[in-house]
């Protein structure tokens, strides 16, 4: 992964940062990775967590391989270059073109849009989502501290209402680390890290 790193003065959660420009990830197969949804804003409900493994890459798509805590199966996360869904397996749902997540090579006041038909287990819906990458700069989560890219979204819900999300791109991680939006109702995270032995 090529990094650019040009040194200025700014301050991301009150440290102070340098801007950095990132292009589109590589994702490692030896790393498994935790992720836990860890707070609903509106409800309780227990943590609901699910490993992913990077498997492959088909085209220009990243493949991941998802199992679902208490759960024995393993099935495919299809994400685009740009970590964008294309195919969800938890809860079920495909996104044509994609979901318009990131877009590469990220740093500090890209901006983005795109629109896109969510296909899930009842319906679909057009959406539209509008992207910019606020800061960058140190952020804990529950699998430790990372440098982070901070994106803020606007995504319109087939002309209904809009939502705001608020999420981070990790690229050591080479995947969202983090990821919440009141308007959607919960919260989810990166909580562990393991290294995998190479066979």
């Amino acid at each position: 992964m090529k990094i650019i790193f040009v040194v200025v003065m700014s301050f991301f959660f009150g440290m102070q940062a340098q801007a950095v420009s990132v292009n589109a990830p590589d994702p490692s197969p030896y790393l498994l990775i935790k992720v836990c949804v860890t707070d609903y804003f509106n409800s309780y409900k227990p943590p609901s967590c699910q490993t992913r493994q990077f498997l492959e890459r088909r085209g220009s798509d990243l493949v991941y391989l998802v199992q679902k805590e208490g759960r024995s199966e393993r099935k495919e996360l299809i994400l685009d270059s740009s970590l964008s869904s294309k195919v969800r397996p938890y809860p079920p749902a495909t996104y044509v073109p994609h979901s318009y997540m990131l877009q590469f090579p990220i740093e500090v006041g890209r901006k983005w849009e795109g629109s896109y038909i969510q296909t899930g287990s009842s319906r679909s819906e057009n959406r539209t989502r509008f992207g910019q990458v606020k800061d960058y700069g140190s952020i804990t989560i529950g699998a430790g501290t990372f440098q982070a890219f901070h994106v803020l979204a606007y995504t319109q819900l087939g002309g209904r209402r809009s939502v705001v999300e608020s999420y981070f791109y990790c690229p050591d991680l080479a995947m969202i680390c983090r990821y919440e939006s009141r308007d959607f109702g919960f919260r989810e995270e990166i909580v562990e890290v393991t290294q995998i032995q190479h066979k």
